[in-house]
């Protein structure tokens, strides 16, 4: 098997990367962008990494040609509306760019990392099935994650053998100063506030696995598979999070007039700054959702076994100590 895989350089692409090297006699072809910075996976041998431009299908024809397999992981994560261009372009544009040239080059497996912003916001258990209905509480990113699923579903009706990973707000040892994990380095530093809302948990070590899985069984074309291991409060999590690390749980919740003022004024500061916000109002507005996932399929089909949360944030936090000890800003599991 020979793989061309993207987005290795990110926080979840690098333990696909680690989980194929470890568990698969394949070559693997990963794509890089000339400025991708290398930390999470400059210890990984035996990885063919090319400078590319998504964008370009003359790269992507010329790399992917050779290849039987296309794990696609690469893709934008914003909240920040006024970012709304790059994230059609990374998530939308770029996966019809993959899907063209796959189908021209005739790849026996097309796997697609989405997410479970793709199936949008519901008050009910969120499964596979779920409809997209167009609301006004949806952000540029769940819309360009749908888009970006409908450029996949469109290559499995042509004759693509597609499955899509949707997995749900992924936790793990990783970068700490910005990405999802960043979280850790506000609340070692005291945050004091949570969001009211409660949303789907994975261990980046399962998505992983989900992958691998995937890899081996070529018949589930066609379908969609959550990946969520545990539903669970923003405050919850928040706590375990801090008692991990020995620090007070945060005690003020943030919604009604604070929340909007909150999110206002993160989102004016980030776009002056010209940097990512991670309280923006589509942000805001999901944080504040009571959101819970089924992952019955992907535990009935594929024999998923979920890591327990308590041992994804002790194992996370065992890391960020560790690193932060040694001076570092990034760790691996």
């Amino acid at each position: 098997m020979k793989i061309f895989l993207t987005g290795g350089t990110g926080f979840i692409g690098s333990y696909v990367l680690r989980t194929l090297v470890k568990n698969k006699n394949m070559d693997i072809v990963a794509a890089r962008r000339k400025t991708s910075p290398m930390d999470l996976v400059k210890d990984i041998e035996g990885i063919e990494w090319r400078e590319c431009n998504l964008l370009d299908v003359v790269q992507i024809e010329e790399i992917i040609r050779g290849c039987d397999t296309v794990v696609h992981i690469a893709g934008s994560v914003t909240f920040s509306s006024w970012k709304q261009d790059q994230i059609f372009k990374s998530n939308v544009d770029i996966t019809a760019n993959l899907v063209n040239v796959a189908l021209e080059s005739k790849v026996n497996r097309f796997i697609h990392f989405s997410s479970v912003a793709a199936l949008g916001l519901s008050s009910k258990l969120i499964d596979e099935a779920q409809v997209w209905a167009e609301n006004n509480s949806k952000s540029y990113y769940s819309l360009s994650k749908y888009l970006g699923e409908k450029e996949a579903w469109r290559g499995f009706a042509e004759g693509l053998n597609v499955s899509i990973i949707n997995p749900a707000f992924t936790i793990g040892s990783g970068l700490w100063d910005e990405g999802p994990m960043s979280i850790i380095s506000k609340i070692d530093q005291g945050l004091k506030y949570y969001p009211t809302g409660s949303n789907g948990i994975v261990d980046v070590r399962d998505v992983a696995d989900m992958c691998l899985k995937l890899l081996d069984n070529t018949d589930l074309a066609g379908r969609r598979f959550i990946c969520s291991g545990h539903n669970v409060s923003h405050y919850h999590l928040m706590s375990m999070m801090c008692d991990s690390l020995g620090k007070p749980h945060p005690s003020k919740p943030l919604s009604g007039v604070l929340g909007q003022l909150a999110w206002r004024g993160a989102s004016l500061a980030a776009r002056l700054q010209g940097k990512e916000s991670l309280l923006s109002k589509e942000a805001y507005t999901i944080a504040s959702a009571h959101l819970t996932y089924d992952n019955s399929q992907s535990v009935g089909l594929l024999g998923m076994q979920y890591k327990p949360l308590q041992q994804t944030i002790d194992d996370t936090i065992a890391c960020y100590k560790k690193s932060k000890d040694l001076g570092g800003n990034f760790a691996m599991i």
